[in-house]
């Protein structure tokens, strides 16, 4: 039960507000390491100057996006752990309007606050974190789950990028990908979940479901005719410990 136990995060906005557990630091202290041209703006926000090089948690690239000259980071979302008996620091950075990257840090929880990992986990136009970004997958790990999304006439594009997190390292394990859309025929309603449940190893499985909603529209194009068709779908990810990483399970 404690694998599938969402581990509620901290907003912060004041960036020189002090770390939890790391008195002696403020936020700014710790982004530093990740943005070296980092400044605190009028407001306590900050303010990064330059390029953003952060590698990419996927393989094939992160979402290309233009960086402004000054780039404004939003808010922070912060996840305290324990992983490995080890304090860490989760930290998800919102920049405004969701330009340019979506950074994803990992931080000792102690001591001097020291960067561990960092990666951009943007894979579409817009990104979140939400409050139960993170979840435990076990003593040794944690799942942080970003959504990836943007919406066209029509149309709605949702993923949700999985990346698994233990005391030293952020990497990939996949993600789900969920369509919506309209037109004067028919309206398809997707939403993806996931879910975690304890399972042998060391870590938990991941399951995505993809419920899908079919309905027909009538010839206004907007009104619902007759009853609506429900499908899920599902993908499961499995600890493998030949590879000492997630795997995808057939079914």
């Amino acid at each position: 039960m404690l694998a599938a136990v969402p581990a509620m995060a901290d907003t912060v906005d004041d960036f020189t507000a002090a770390v939890p557990g790391i008195p002696s630091k403020t936020w700014m202290d710790l982004l530093k390491q990740l943005f070296p041209d980092i400044a605190v703006g009028p407001k306590n926000e900050a303010i990064v100057h330059g390029d953003i090089a952060l590698r990419s948690i996927e393989e094939d690239g992160a979402f290309t996006d233009e960086c402004p000259d000054e780039l404004k980071l939003r808010s922070l979302e912060v996840a305290q752990v324990r992983m490995s008996g080890k304090s860490r620091l989760i930290v998800g950075v919102a920049t405004d309007g969701d330009t340019c990257a979506a950074p994803l840090a990992l931080f000792e929880g102690s001591g001097d606050g020291k960067l561990l990992d960092a990666a951009n986990v943007k894979q579409d136009k817009n990104y979140a974190f939400g409050r139960d970004f993170v979840r435990s997958l076990g003593p040794d790990g944690q799942l942080v789950v970003v959504t990836n999304f943007h919406i066209n006439a029509g149309e709605g594009y949702d993923t949700e990028t999985l990346v698994l997190a233990t005391a030293g390292k952020l990497s990939s394990i996949g993600s789900v990908f969920a369509k919506s859309e309209t037109d004067c025929r028919r309206s398809i309603s997707t939403e993806a979940t996931i879910s975690l449940a304890p399972d042998y190893g060391p870590f938990a499985r991941i399951t995505g479901y993809i419920k899908t909603g079919t309905r027909r529209v009538a010839a206004d194009c907007q009104t619902p005719q007759g009853k609506e068709m429900i499908t899920i779908d599902r993908i499961d990810w499995r600890w493998s410990a030949a590879r000492q990483a997630y795997r995808k399970v057939a079914r």
